[in-house]
């Protein structure tokens, strides 16, 4: 579209010029042409001033990040290098999806599977009581949101399926995070473990990070 528009606008532009010479030649002398492109201009932006207001809606679900930040990434590699194998993962659809493809021995990599039991985050007033490991994409969530379904899911329709950033969901987040052990932290992710606590040891410089911008 960004491609195209300046062509759009050039061929609009001359064929308003077109419009103009040809009224002015051959036009009713008592007709207004100045007039006649304003209003004609005018009815245009309100049409599509219409279309495009229909569309707004949709912008908060579409405005998800495509890809993962290095701060991100660092903290996933935190979740390999600490968390025991077979452990069980709660976080967002797209974080869930990146630990379905772990680093694994060439000879296997054609098999699809994780070395951690991966679920969905379903209910964010039920995080206290997972037992587990919870990997919070903070950024993300108050940049865009997260999502915690995908678009055959059944939670589709609920509040949980787009977590959206608002005052009401940033504090029930602290409400329901408060108390729990946060075992990592950096700018964009935090990792809590409301559940058994971990066999190796972890880097205690993160251990009283608070989330970033709650």
């Amino acid at each position: 579209m960004l491609f195209v528009s300046p062509f759009m606008a050039f061929v609009m532009g001359y064929g308003i010029y077109v419009f103009w010479n040809y009224m002015d030649k051959y036009g009713p002398k008592k007709f207004n042409t100045v007039s006649f492109v304003v209003v004609l201009f005018s009815i245009f932006v309100l049409i599509s001033s219409v279309f495009s207001i229909s569309d707004l809606d949709m912008l908060g679900q579409s405005s998800k990040q495509e890809y993962f930040t290095d701060h991100e990434l660092s903290s996933f590699e935190h979740v390999y290098n600490y968390v025991p194998e077979g452990s069980a993962v709660y976080s967002d659809y797209y974080t869930t999806r990146y630990f379905y493809l772990p680093s694994i021995p060439e000879k296997s990599s054609g098999m699809n599977f994780s070395i951690y039991n991966n679920y969905r985050i379903d209910n964010v007033s039920e995080l206290s009581s997972y037992r587990g490991y919870v990997i919070f994409r903070t950024g993300e969530f108050l940049k865009n949101g997260l999502y915690f379904g995908t678009d055959e899911s059944s939670t589709k329709e609920t509040s949980n399926y787009f977590y959206r950033n608002t005052p009401e969901n940033r504090i029930d987040l602290e409400a329901n995070l408060t108390g729990i052990n946060k075992i990592y932290s950096n700018p964009a992710t935090d990792i809590f473990a409301p559940g058994p606590a971990l066999k190796k040891p972890i880097r205690s410089s993160n251990l009283n990070s608070t989330l970033t911008g709650i």
